[in-house]
C-alpha cells in the first residue's frame, strides 16, 4: 500500500490474522465432531472384540514386530487385553458424550497407541489418524458444549484457532494423500485400482464396467482430484452440501468395494467438522430438546470456552506449530532417500499414502552356522500369524526384524546365527523380483529405523520377472 512502509504493512497484517484467529466461534462443530469421534471409536472397540481380533492379533502370536525404541513394552495377557477394550469402549462413550473429556480422550489415546506400538504388522493410516485425533481431543475444549460436563452452555463459543485445528489436521491429510496421488503409477498405469477392482468383475450389474480398464483410470483421476480438492469444496458455502454428499457416496462406495474397516465411515463423521455452525447447532438442539425436554434455546449460555489457563495457555502457539511442523514433514521425508518409495518403503508409514500399492511376495529364511557353513531353511508360519507373514514378506524392517528373532532363537544351538533371506515380491501387477539381497546376514544388521535399507535390492520394472 503506497505510504505504508514494510515494517508498518507486516505489523498491521499480524494483527489481522492474531484478530481473526482469537475472535470466538461457536463451538458446535467441535463439539459434534467429539461426539461423532467417540461414537464410531465405540463401534469400532466393540467390533473388534465381537469379530475374534483380540485373539487372532494379539494373543495368537509367538513373536510381535514391535516398533523401533518399545522392544522393551510388555504384552498383556488375555484378562489384560480383553480389560483394555472394554476400557476403551468406556472411554468413546465419554468423549461421545463429553463426560471428563479430557480424562477419557488421555486414556484412549494412551491404550489405542500402545495397541498400535505392539507390531507393525497392525499399521493402518487410519488408526494412525485415530491416534492423532485422541491426542488432540486431550487439549481441545470439545467438551464446552453439547456434553455432560457443559449442559448449561449450548451456546458457547471458543476461539477460532481451537476451532481450526481438527479441519486442518484432516485437510493436511487429504492434501498429502491427493500428492501422493500425482505420479504416473497412479494417474498413467491407474495401478492398483486396476488389480482391485477387476478382482470384482463377478459383481452383478456392474461387475463388467468394474473390469474395464477405461473404469480404474476414471477412479484414480476421480480419487487424485478429490483428495486435492475436497476440503475446498466443503469449505466454500456454495459447494459444502454438493461436496458432503460426495464425501459420503466416495466412501460408501470404498466401504463396499474395499475391506478397509471403520475408515469409510471414521472419515464420513470427520467430514461433518466442515459443516456450517447452524447444521451443528440445530442438530444438538433437536436433540437437547428430544432427551432433555426442559432445554430452552433462548435460555443459551454463549460464553467463551478456553483451552486452559496458565502456562499451557502461554506455550500453545509453539506447540501447535510444531504439531503441524511435524504433520507436514513427516509425510515429505521420502526425499532423503534415493530408493523407490513403494519398494524399499522407506518414510512411507506416516505418510497419508492410502491404496496405493499392490505388493504381495514371500521370503524364505536360512540360518547358517558361520562354522561349518551349514544352513537350514525356516518357515516363518511357524512362528507368525497368517496376516504377520503377509505383512513381513513385503516390508524390509520387519524382515530384517525377524531375521533378527531368528538369531536370537538359534543362538543356543548354534552361536553366531546368520540369517539370510530369500525373498521376492510383486509390485503393484509386475512380475516378481528379488526384493532382499541373499548374501547379506541379517541378523548382522544395526537396528536404524531413518537409516537407508542398502539390504533392499534396486527396483526397475524392466528386470522385473516371473518368478
Amino acid at each position: 500500500m503506497m505510504g505504508t512502509s514494510p515494517r508498518t504493512y507486516r505489523s498491521t497484517q499480524k494483527e489481522r490474522i492474531k484478530a481473526f484467529l482469537l475472535e470466538s466461534v461457536s463451538a458446535a462443530p467441535l463439539a459434534s465432531f467429539r461426539f461423532l469421534y467417540g461414537l464410531v471409536m465405540a463401534f469400532a472397540m466393540a467390533r473388534f472384540v465381537i469379530k475374534g481380533w483380540v485373539s487372532d492379533v494379539y494373543l495368537e502370536p509367538m513373536f510381535f514386530f514391535r516398533w523401533e525404541g518399545f522392544e522393551w513394552l510388555p504384552s498383556l495377557g488375555p484378562i489384560g487385553l480383553y480389560g483394555l477394550f472394554a476400557l476403551l469402549f468406556v472411554a468413546s462413550i465419554l468423549i461421545m458424550l463429553g463426560w471428563r473429556t479430557r480424562i477419557a480422550a488421555a486414556v484412549f489415546a494412551t491404550g489405542f497407541i500402545y495397541l498400535e506400538v505392539l507390531d507393525k504388522s497392525t499399521y493402518l493410516n487410519h488408526y494412525y489418524l485415530v491416534s492423532l485425533i485422541s491426542v488432540l481431543l486431550i487439549f481441545l475444549p470439545s467438551d464446552s458444549t453439547f456434553s455432560l460436563n457443559a449442559e448449561a452452555k449450548p451456546r458457547a463459543r471458543i476461539p477460532r484457532w481451537q476451532a481450526l485445528i481438527i479441519p486442518v489436521q484432516l485437510a493436511l491429510v487429504y492434501f498429502f494423500a491427493g500428492l501422493a496421488k500425482v505420479q504416473p503409477t497412479w494417474l498413467l498405469e491407474a495401478q492398483p485400482l486396476k488389480l482391485w477392482l477387476f478382482a470384482h468383475h463377478h459383481q452383478p450389474l456392474i461387475g463388467g464396467l468394474l473390469s474395464k480398464p477405461e473404469t480404474a483410470y476414471l477412479f484414480s483421476w476421480f480419487g487424485a482430484f478429490y483428495d486435492l480438492t475436497i476440503v475446498g469444496w466443503l469449505l466454500w458455502s456454495r459447494t459444502r452440501w454438493f461436496a458432503f454428499s460426495a464425501v459420503v457416496i466416495f466412501h460408501v462406495l470404498t466401504a463396499w468395494l474395499f475391506p478397509i474397516g471403520i475408515f469409510p465411515w471414521f472419515m464420513i463423521a470427520a467430514a461433518t467438522v466442515f459443516l456450517g455452525k447452524e447444521v451443528h447447532e440445530r442438530a444438538q438442539d433437536f436433540l437437547r430438546t428430544r432427551f432433555r425436554p426442559e432445554s430452552h434455546p433462548e435460555t443459551f449460555n454463549t460464553g467463551v470456552a478456553t483451552l486452559s489457563s496458565g502456562f499451557f495457555t502461554r506455550l500453545a502457539p509453539a506447540l501447535v506449530i510444531l504439531w503441524f511442523a511435524a504433520q507436514t514433514l513427516l509425510p515429505m521425508r521420502y526425499l532423503a532417500y534415493d530408493n523407490e518409495l513403494f519398494w524399499s518403503e522407506e518414510g512411507y508409514r506416516f505418510s497419508w499414502r492410502v491404496m496405493l500399492m499392490e505388493k504381495s511376495g514371500y521370503v524364505t529364511f536360512y540360518v547358517q552356522d558361520p562354522e561349518t557353513g551349514a544352513r537350514s531353511a525356516i518357515r516363518a508360519s511357524d512362528y507368525l500369524t497368517p496376516n504377520q507373514e503377509k505383512m513381513m514378506a513385503t516390508q524390509p524392517d520387519m524382515i530384517r526384524q525377524f531375521a533378527g528373532f531368528l538369531a536370537a532363537e538359534f543362538e543356543p544351538d548354534i552361536p553366531g546365527a546368520e540369517v539370510y533371506a530369500d525373498s521376492w515380491v510383486s509390485l503393484n501387477g509386475t512380475g516378481s523380483k528379488r526384493f532382499i539381497d541373499p548374501s547379506i546376514n541379517l541378523a548382522a544388521l544395526r537396528v536404524n529405523a531413518w537409516a537407508s535399507r542398502d539390504w533392499v535390492l534396486p527396483y526397475s520394472k524392466l528386470d522385473a520377472q516371473i518368478d
